[in-house]
């Protein structure tokens, strides 16, 4: 009974490596494949019943009409790896080491052939430096706030002059109402209300809340802020949030008025802003797409200049001046 149970279980394990869809093993292929793999010598009426059994037993195989047997109702298809593939290598918040893992367990789920597809994938991801436990543990806690109606507490991290890490507003404790958790492009946001700001809604990067508490305080909800929230659609809202660009790659360098344009400088071009300070003047380096920079500088003219390059002030100067043609009327 035993030797059964086992050539029932290679057999299995055969079928889900070697074959697929475009992939048939006739029985003696099996009996070649067990024997080469286990050690394990089957013969052919041995296979012929695991078969059956396995076909009874809800494991779904396909028949060829050359008498080839694949197993072909995977938990995870090639369509369902790309996508998931995708996902954890453009995602900031896992690092190389957790990536591959978590690649081998999906690539686990396909046949040798199918796995061939993707030998040649590879990503450009590096180590990410944030503290993970962290940030998951942020997640954990403002989903069970979201869950519970609860509010919650926190200080957010921000930088000073010289670009060294500080808690915003003298390590003011931000009581906020949490509402949707949101992953756009691999970073984590809070949407939710604090009552010390004019705009009914504001937007928290995740990974910048530290002391994060749960509290007995129950949540405002939505539609008590505005009558214009009774139908809030988080949909819409992502929808108006989307920022796109194209051009060339360039390295810009800047000065900055003030230090509290550095947080959106690395929230936005990552490790390619460089902070420093130098005869009391503040400076960043940035390399990044052309356009995004401009884009960026557009949203912060009052706080930032452009020391070089001069393409960059060029593309500024024909972006204001389309503005102008558009939008200048004289009064």
């Amino acid at each position: 009974m035993e030797s059964k149970k086992s050539s029932i279980i290679l057999i299995q394990k055969v079928l889900e490596e070697y074959s697929d869809e475009n992939h048939f093993l006739t029985q003696q292929e099996i009996i070649d494949l067990v024997q080469k793999e286990f050690n394990l010598s089957l013969e052919r009426k041995s296979v012929s019943y695991s078969l059956e059994l396995l076909q009874e037993n809800g494991f779904e195989l396909k028949k060829s009409s050359k008498g080839g047997y694949a197993y072909i109702k995977r938990n995870i298809t090639k369509e369902d790896a790309y996508y998931l593939l995708d996902g954890i290598f453009s995602s900031k918040n896992i690092d190389n080491k957790k990536a591959h893992k978590l690649t081998r367990k999906i690539m686990s789920n396909l046949s040798k052939y199918e796995r061939d597809e993707f030998k040649n994938l590879t990503s450009s991801k590096k180590i990410v430096d944030q503290d993970m436990n962290s940030l998951y543990e942020n997640i954990k806690i403002i989903n069970t706030a979201i869950r519970l109606n609860k509010k919650i507490g926190f200080n957010y991290l921000d930088y000073d002059k010289k670009a060294n890490q500080i808690l915003r507003d003298d390590g003011l404790e931000y009581i906020v109402s949490p509402y949707y958790l949101i992953n756009n492009y691999g970073k984590y946001y809070l949407l939710g209300n604090y009552l010390g700001e004019t705009r009914l809604l504001q937007i928290f990067k995740v990974e910048k809340l530290t002391n994060l508490t749960l509290k007995d305080e129950k949540l405002t909800p939505l539609e008590e802020l505005s009558s214009d929230m009774k139908d809030f659609s988080i949909e819409e809202f992502l929808n108006n949030q989307i920022y796109l660009e194209g051009g060339d790659i360039i390295n810009a360098e800047l000065t900055l008025d003030t230090p509290k344009v550095i947080a959106s400088i690395y929230e936005t071009f990552g490790e390619n802003a460089f902070i420093y300070y130098k005869d009391k003047v503040l400076y960043a380096k940035i390399k990044g797409n052309q356009t995004a920079i401009a884009n960026f500088l557009m949203n912060h003219l009052k706080e930032t200049n452009i020391v070089e390059p001069q393409s960059l002030k060029r593309k500024l100067l024909i972006m204001m001046k389309e503005i102008q043609r558009k939008y200048y009327r004289p009064l």
